[in-house]
């Protein structure tokens, strides 16, 4: 059967940490998901330095590498263009991949700000290609269900919104792209904020009105380093979404919280890497010694009983029925 599969080669930008993740989805699918709807072939991947794309390409599987982007763009072999690259190479690329006809997947942000990011969709669309923004917290199973129910109608109207991510990779003195203007466009808000933001848009409730602050807590640094925003949605909710790169403690800490009616508790849908499918007590403390510097650092204060998998608390009239269909841990806080 894996013969009648058609294949769809694969050209992408970019072989550091989301390069490597994104491969390793195209790697996987076939026995993630049988039968896959097409077979991906990894035709070649683009970098700017031959030696470190040349083992790139060795190391992951690509049948070729080259330098310049406009060679994956102009190879008739690449299908889909897949664009892991830093942000100030976002827009360019991909809008010449989707005018060349390949369809295209692009990292988040999609560009530095809202102008630059809003022409790469408009021109990517006018392409008529299929095209994707790399939001994979969409597809965490919790994530899903959540969405299943509330359009259901089995959780009542949302009220309320919270989404935070917490992020320990701000934390260095290191000079690197993400802290420059020029490659990032900003900080915790478009590395980590606009995965909070389209988790809210996914879950139904797409901003309105915002009043926000963005904060850099290291001297010298182009970019915020956290940002907290009071939000109001069109569907009447209202909610706060926060996100920093310098809170050391859990690794990849993101989640949300939308209570519906008010005689139901709690919505919750963790956003953890599967391997944590656990019920677990963390007790994150408020501040500690960095080995490193000998000075306090920032934790995230919170005590907190939950399923790493999913939970929802709802009322006790429904409690029952909705443990025994979904198979659903109730949180204790």
């Amino acid at each position: 059967m894996s013969d009648e599969i058609r294949q769809i080669g694969i050209g992408m930008l970019g072989y550091a940490f989301m390069g490597r993740a994104h491969t390793n989805g195209y790697r996987t699918l076939a026995y993630q998901a049988w039968p896959p709807p097409l077979r991906p072939r990894l035709v070649s991947i683009a970098g700017r330095n031959e030696q470190a794309v040349s083992e790139a390409a060795r190391q992951l599987g690509f049948e070729r590498h080259v330098t310049d982007w406009r060679e994956l763009v102009a190879d008739p072999e690449v299908e889909l263009f897949d664009n892991s690259g830093p942000n100030a190479l976002h827009a360019e690329p991909t809008v010449a991949a989707a005018e060349a006809g390949k369809h295209v997947v692009c990292e988040k942000p999609l560009g530095r700000d809202a102008s630059e990011s809003y022409d790469l969709w408009k021109r990517v669309e006018a392409a008529g290609v299929v095209h994707l923004c790399a939001f994979n917290y969409r597809f965490v199973p919790a994530v899903r269900l959540a969405r299943q129910l509330l359009e259901a109608g089995e959780l009542g109207e949302i009220q309320h919104f919270r989404g935070r991510y917490l992020q320990d990779w701000g934390a260095t003195d290191a000079a690197v792209w993400r802290f420059e203007k020029e490659a990032a466009g900003s900080g915790a808000l478009g590395d980590l904020g606009a995965h909070v933001i389209d988790l809210a848009r996914y879950l139904g409730c797409e901003p309105a009105t915002v009043s926000a602050v963005t904060a850099t807590f290291r001297p010298g640094r182009e970019v915020d380093d956290a940002f907290e925003a009071s939000v109001s949605f069109t569907n009447g909710a209202v909610g706060r979404t926060y996100a920093d790169c310098e809170l050391v403690g859990p690794l990849n800490c993101a989640y949300a919280t939308a209570p519906p009616m008010p005689a139901v508790r709690m919505l919750t849908t963790p956003i953890c890497f599967a391997k944590r499918l656990i019920v677990a007590s963390s007790l994150l403390f408020s501040s500690r010694l960095s080995a490193e510097k000998g000075r306090p650092r920032s934790y995230a204060c919170e005590t907190t009983v939950r399923s790493y998998l999913h939970h929802i608390s709802v009322n006790a009239r429904r409690r029952e029925k909705t443990r025994d269909r979904y198979r659903i841990v109730t949180a204790v806080t």
